[in-house]
């Protein structure tokens, strides 16, 4: 990834977006201000997620003490945005992307399926949806974390073999028969999905698999 050099004092004062850090950069506030986030964000996506842009909110810990332990089940979009390009930044500076956040490992399922949920969000720009991307892959590539794995390990079962083909599922299944009582109590009980959870579990993997397949059968058309 493209090195990019650290704001310097002066930039990273007369930034619009250090207008907003005191409110958060002392410590987390008594409570959130209505509309900040989606303020910030757009300012962000205006900027086209300026990186040195990013890295003055990263600066003044707008994830640590206002974005995660503002975090609701049901924060606006650019709340869920603006923790994965939090993050994706701290990957990207190489310094521990996961500290903060495991002070809040109880959010991270809720905010996980919020994430997950973004495949179908029409509205996503490309870029934001690269930074959606990378944010998965940070994800995928740090199992390590115990609150990160159980999460991500739900999209990865055997929930999604509903979308083989059946000869091939029942290929699968020959060599064992703990495989195939897993998927008799699977395929009873996903048969229809009851929960978004579950919905995620058995056709997130499999959907982001036919949508890379358009994307490159797109570009052979081209």
């Amino acid at each position: 990834m493209a090195l990019v050099a650290a704001p310097t004092v002066e930039q990273i004062l007369n930034s619009e977006l250090n207008a907003f850090a005191p409110v958060w950069a002392a410590a987390t506030p008594e409570k959130p201000q209505p509309d900040l986030v989606p303020q910030v964000y757009i300012m962000l996506r205006v900027k086209r997620f300026d990186p040195k842009k990013v890295m003055v909110l990263e600066f003044s810990c707008y994830l640590e003490h206002y974005l995660l332990p503002f975090l609701e089940k049901d924060s606006p979009k650019e709340h869920i945005l603006s923790i994965i390009l939090l993050v994706n930044e701290k990957f990207r500076e190489n310094v521990p992307a996961w500290e903060a956040f495991s002070q809040h490992a109880a959010k991270f399922p809720d905010f996980f399926l919020r994430v997950l949920q973004l495949k179908n969000e029409a509205s996503l720009s490309f870029l934001e949806r690269v930074q959606w991307l990378q944010f998965l892959i940070n994800c995928f590539q740090s199992l390590e974390q115990d609150f990160v794995r159980a999460s991500c390990l739900k999209v990865t079962n055997v929930q999604s073999w509903f979308h083989l083909n059946a000869p091939h599922r029942a290929s699968l299944m020959t060599t064992s028969d703990k495989l195939r009582k897993v998927w008799r109590t699977v395929s009873k009980r996903y048969a229809e999905t009851k929960t978004p959870w579950m919905d995620m579990e058995k056709n997130f993997l499999a959907g982001l698999l036919e949508d890379f397949l358009e994307l490159v059968s797109g570009r052979m058309d081209d």
